[in-house]
């Protein structure tokens, strides 16, 4: 954005104005008051023109959000947390610590107070609390679907999280406190053509609302199980490779949830059995998921210790197979086609 405005007055910022979450390292900066702000982790470049008008809120979880692309929404609560931060991380005088934070309290305290009517009301956001976790839902991209959203994502959600709760189980794993599900818009520029996806370090679960608008009667809420589940995985970057996590054993973990048990009676794996030649276990997503299902059914139990290996980061994949079935990949691989092809003539 060339000009922001806030509270009548300019304030000189980039051309791009970059979003909070899952792109580790992005780093811009936006000028207010005078004052350069650092906004890290981004989840996604959006390019405007012209000026908008900057929106007070007490968003925590996006330090930079739209407001329906009319306005652009800052959460000075999340400025000062991590301004906080940095200054407890970073000085070494133990007893200025205090009182530098305190001091850095009173701008956000003094905007606060002067932004005349700006602060608005979210009235696209809403919660839903569980035994285990308090689920947050925002439309405000999407005002449209906060009434699909209520009625369908959210008591599907509500039940599910419970659900995986107890399927996901494993020593030492505590499920996540709070869950964010916002819609959002990428840039028509934009390379990700994914439908969601999720940050699992921050626990949000983006929906983009082109797809959703044309799928909210066909795949719109597996995919946002799909979602969930990469969540309630917690399978930690920190000690993680492509042995010991394989993406194709997490992406087939994660539509095992969906297109197992969520929601069987859409039959998403039936192109996997009706081309099972071409295809093998770590196939990825789907065709993994057919093949999850084999091994589950002739050995109970092998995704729960499957979920807590890929999650401790212990999975390997020529010993795992081997000590909970008596088979390698390859063995159960051969056993998969043939129940399929064994199925098929019947």
């Amino acid at each position: 954005v060339s000009h922001c405005t806030f509270n009548s007055k300019q304030y000189n910022s980039h051309n791009y104005i970059v979003f909070n979450s899952h792109h580790k390292y992005s780093i811009t900066n936006f000028g207010l008051n005078g004052e350069l702000i650092h906004i890290m982790e981004c989840n996604r470049l959006v390019e405007c023109a012209g000026e908008l008008p900057i929106r007070l809120t007490d968003y925590r979880s996006y330090p930079l959000l739209v407001d329906g692309g009319s306005a652009v929404v800052i959460s000075f609560s999340s400025f000062l947390y991590s301004r906080v931060e940095n200054v407890m991380k970073n000085n070494d005088n133990s007893w200025l610590k205090p009182v530098i934070a305190s001091l850095m309290m009173l701008p956000t305290v003094l905007l606060y107070a002067i932004e005349d009517g700006t602060k608005i009301s979210n009235t696209n956001r809403f919660e839903v609390t569980t035994s285990v976790a308090r689920l947050v839902f925002d439309t405000s991209n999407a005002p449209d679907l906060r009434q699909w959203t209520e009625e369908k994502v959210a008591p599907t959600m509500r039940e599910w999280v419970m659900k995986l709760t107890d399927i996901m189980a494993s020593d030492g794993w505590t499920p996540p406190k709070e869950i964010l599900f916002q819609f959002v818009v990428e840039p028509l520029k934009s390379n990700n053509k994914a439908p969601a996806w999720a940050s699992t370090r921050k626990d949000i679960i983006n929906l983009r609302v082109d797809w959703f608008r044309q799928n909210l009667n066909r795949e719109a809420l597996g995919a946002t199980i799909h979602e969930l589940t990469h969540i309630m995985q917690a399978y930690s970057t920190k000690g993680r490779n492509k042995n010991n996590c394989p993406t194709w054993a997490s992406e087939g973990y994660a539509d095992y949830i969906r297109w197992i048990l969520f929601e069987p009676e859409a039959d998403g794996c039936g192109y996997v059995r009706k081309n099972i030649k071409k295809y093998h276990y770590n196939g990825s997503y789907r065709v993994t998921a057919h093949f999850f299902s084999f091994v589950e059914r002739r050995y109970p139990g092998t995704m729960k210790k499957l979920n807590a290996a890929l999650r401790d980061h212990t999975f390997d994949n020529g010993k795992f197979w081997q000590d909970v079935t008596g088979k390698s990949a390859d063995e159960l691989e051969a056993d998969w086609k043939s129940d399929v092809e064994a199925a098929a003539t019947k």
